[in-house]
């Protein structure tokens, strides 16, 4: 009867409802792990700092949580930007590696 068919589509709907929401919770679950290990913009820009002010590595990466290698990277684009000048400039700074 009409009445069945449409309990059956509603309890359907139902169902397809209750999965939707559970693949809604495992993907928010997911970001909430993925922007918890992602730094973020504010750990770079205070890690740039610290490095200019001549703070040693090890400081760095206790106090920004970055890894050594972001660390290490951030103190060699510094000498980079140093060696250049850049910081003194207006101008962009040169690419040595292009």
């Amino acid at each position: 009867s009409d009445v069945k068919a449409l309990f059956d589509s509603a309890k359907g709907m139902g169902s397809k409802l209750n999965q939707i929401e559970r693949q809604m919770r495992s993907m928010e679950e997911r970001q909430d792990q993925l922007s918890l290990k992602e730094p973020s913009e504010q750990a770079y820009s205070h890690s740039v700092r610290l490095i200019k002010s001549g703070v040693p590595v090890e400081q760095v990466i206790e106090q920004s949580g970055l890894s050594r290698g972001e660390v290490e990277l951030l103190l060699l684009l510094n000498r980079i930007e140093i060696g250049s000048g850049a910081a003194n400039s207006s101008a962009p700074p040169k690419s040595n590696f292009l």
